[in-house]
């Protein structure tokens, strides 16, 4: 279970980073989904040929990917989206006053 947080945390970390840095680099984007797409793959590929089937057992809930990865998204989003907005209409006022 270890290595699948870990797996999901690099996304989670890259799509913060994404966020911030979009408005000084507006190529990250692209970026970023070619490089998710070979390490979807890549992943795929470790896991398929690397690691044991896990053993089934009964949970209440689907644990710590419901709480932590959707509050931290959603903080990404309305703080990186905010602030972004900031540096382009400060930067858009400097162009238009000059």
């Amino acid at each position: 279970m270890y290595i699948y947080i870990l797996f999901f945390r690099v996304l989670v970390i890259q799509y913060g980073f994404i966020t911030i840095f979009v408005a000084a680099f507006p190529l990250a984007p692209l970026f970023a989904l070619l490089n998710n797409i070979i390490e979807i793959r890549l992943d795929a590929y470790k896991l398929v040929t690397q690691f044991k089937r896990p053993v089934a057992s009964r949970a209440v809930d689907i644990g710590v990917f419901l709480v932590c990865p959707v509050n931290y998204v959603r903080y990404c989003n309305w703080h990186f989206t905010s602030s972004s907005e900031f540096v382009y209409t400060f930067w858009l006022i400097s162009v238009v006053r000059s």
